[in-house]
């Protein structure tokens, strides 16, 4: 069976890591786009099962890379979660000492 396939769009390179670093451990495939113009383009290669796509993003918004995909999708949507806020979250625990 594939491993399931997550497409971070982030531009935070450390916050990117570390959820992609979880996903991975986890057995899902992930791939890394640092702006909405290059999430756009890796949706359509790429063709991912979820989107953990940010909000805020350089050359595109993470509201704009939404409607672009919803716009030119031909299949069921993956689901989307605008992860800044896990990631954060998971930034500062870790900092703190939790694993």
């Amino acid at each position: 069976m594939m491993a399931k396939r997550i497409l971070i769009v982030e531009d935070d390179a450390d916050a990117a890591g570390v959820v992609g670093a979880y996903l991975r451990r986890d057995g899902f495939d992930v791939a890394f786009a640092e702006d909405g113009k290059r999430g756009v383009e890796m949706h359509a290669q790429w063709k991912p099962d979820l989107v953990l796509l940010d909000v805020m993003l350089p050359k595109l918004s993470g509201t704009d890379v939404l409607s672009a995909i919803r716009r030119s999708s031909n299949m069921t949507l993956p689901r989307f979660h605008v992860h800044q806020t896990y990631a954060a979250f998971r930034l500062r625990s870790k900092s703190a000492g939790d694993r």
